[in-house]
């Protein structure tokens, strides 16, 4: 990945997210990996009204949602996936009797199934978790679908994590007291 990479990916998948083309206020959480703070990355992510919110070297663990809870439950579906498929007996063997590695069809469509398996449930769990959010996480995922607010644009304007002229906070260069409250949408 290097800063063209990431500009391709703003505009191939970041622009085409839901409420891009209206330039609806959404919020894109990086590491702080070096092509994600480039100036020409950082105009792009403020020209679709986003806001970039870079998560500090050595804290992804505890502040990357898909770190905190999501991918180990994807990891252990896809796991589960490829054990499947070995049982199945629909490997086939080299000249040499080993197990040829599984075609990319056959991988690509554990992906998407892996990620299918995972419920909404705990990605709000993980944001929650994470400190992202502050909206508890109910039990019954169907009432999280209805009952579950949206953060208002008001919300997000006021979180401390925001309060820069750049709408981008960066970590690297110096050393911080990490405020999880600062790190909620709402209050």
């Amino acid at each position: 990945m290097n800063e063209s990479k990431m500009i391709q990916w703003l505009a191939n998948v970041w622009d085409t997210r839901e409420g891009a083309l209206s330039k609806k206020k959404s919020i894109l959480l990086l590491d702080s990996f070096e092509a994600h703070r480039t100036e020409a990355v950082k105009r792009r992510i403020a020209e679709g009204k986003g806001l970039l919110v870079i998560i500090p070297g050595g804290t992804t663990s505890s502040l990357q949602p898909l770190d905190v809870l999501i991918n180990r439950a994807f990891k252990k579906h896809l796991k589960d996936l490829w054990h499947k498929w070995m049982a199945e007996n629909r490997h086939h063997l080299t000249a040499a009797g080993n197990i040829k590695s599984p075609g990319r069809g056959d991988v690509a469509t554990w992906v998407v199934q892996a990620w299918e398996a995972i419920d909404i449930a705990l990605i709000r769990k993980a944001y929650f978790k994470s400190g992202i959010s502050k909206r508890t996480p109910r039990e019954d995922p169907v009432d999280m679908e209805v009952d579950c607010e949206e953060p208002s644009v008001a919300d997000i304007d006021s979180c401390p994590l925001f309060q820069t002229p750049s709408s981008y906070l960066d970590y690297s260069d110096c050393e911080i007291d990490l405020n999880l409250e600062a790190l909620s949408l709402c209050d």
